[in-house]
């Protein structure tokens, strides 16, 4: 059995707000989830081939969105996060939204197609995780591949002398003190193995 509306029904209802824009900066298609999404947070109701900059939110938001539609215009498929206010909800939300060129028959760029998801629920998630890591009196901490740190919770001063931030990117192993290197070297060995 063909269901050839059933992409379109999907995509009308997506959760995500989906969104294109031409090379005018016009609107071209907007799912609900991206009209009620701009109704609420702005008060301004889109219509499709209309601007798809929204003046009231002002010049540097016009210039920001431009460029982020020039980029993917020009080809560059890539995402951002941001966050903003939802006056209806009186709460900072927070989304990633990604953006991505979609060519034509003659392999042209014809539009960007965009898609913002609702990431607030992750990033309160990460957050209070990474508060109550900081206020254990234990060090937690990771590495990559390489042995550089990736992650250095706040106790690492106290025990360490040193903040996150000058630990992360340096090789673990340089805080190792010269007696333990060998040991520490061999346990690697064994967990690696």
């Amino acid at each position: 059995m063909k269901h050839p509306h059933l992409k379109n029904l999907f995509v009308d209802q997506c959760k995500d707000a989906i969104w294109m824009v031409d090379h005018d900066f016009q609107l071209v298609y907007a799912n609900k989830a991206y009209l009620h999404l701009i109704q609420e947070v702005t008060g301004v109701e889109k219509k499709i081939n209309e601007s798809a900059l929204i003046e009231e939110l002002g010049e540097d938001d016009i210039d920001k969105w431009k460029g982020y539609y020039t980029k993917a215009l020009k080809g560059e498929y890539f995402e951002i996060e941001e966050h903003y206010l939802n006056p209806n909800l009186n709460k900072i939300q927070f989304s990633q939204t990604s953006f991505e060129p979609i060519f034509g028959d003659n392999n042209s760029i014809v539009t960007v197609a965009c898609r913002s998801k609702d990431i607030t629920r992750i990033v309160k998630h990460k957050s209070e995780a990474s508060q109550l890591i900081d206020a254990s009196l234990d060090v937690f901490c990771t590495v990559n591949t390489k042995g550089e740190f990736v992650y250095v919770s706040a106790s690492a001063y106290q025990h360490w002398g040193y903040t996150s931030e000058e630990l992360l990117g340096k090789p673990f192993i340089d805080f190792v003190l010269e007696a333990d290197i060998a040991k520490t070297n061999e346990i690697l060995t064994a967990i690696y193995e």
